[in-house]
């Protein structure tokens, strides 16, 4: 008999020990989703659905925001895909919506400045944007 071998295509990767730098974007990924859903009062199966209730889309900014403002190396892709796969232009429109309301809404503003403000106290964002 004889075995084929299998054809493989593009680099392997082992995915079971990601490089650490990776590991802590996610880390620091999966903490701001969480700082947010408790901030916002809204769960993960809302923040990955498709209601679009002011609430929500407010919810989904914020986190937006935090990432991309604390770790702009992360792709809206990539963002995209912890809060229900959704596409980067969406995600676009989330960060205007969060410059917006970080211009006209105090409490939005309060909340996101926290957020930053913890981390650079926990020294995790060595290269935060002003």
């Amino acid at each position: 008999m004889n075995a084929v071998a299998p054809v493989l295509i593009g680099p392997q990767v082992d995915q079971s020990d990601p490089p650490a730098e990776t590991a802590a974007a996610i880390a620091f990924v999966d903490f701001a989703l969480s700082y947010v859903m408790q901030e916002t009062r809204v769960s993960r199966t809302e923040m990955e659905s498709r209601r679009r209730t002011p609430h929500l889309v407010n919810a989904r900014a914020m986190f937006v925001w935090l990432v991309k403002h604390l770790r702009p190396g992360i792709s809206y892709r990539a963002i995209g895909r912890w809060i229900g796969d959704r596409d980067h232009k969406g995600l676009i429109n989330l960060q205007t919506r969060a410059a917006h309301l970080r211009a006209s809404d105090p409490e939005f503003k309060r909340a996101s400045d926290a957020f930053v403000q913890a981390c650079r106290c926990a020294m995790e964002v060595p290269y935060a944007c002003d």
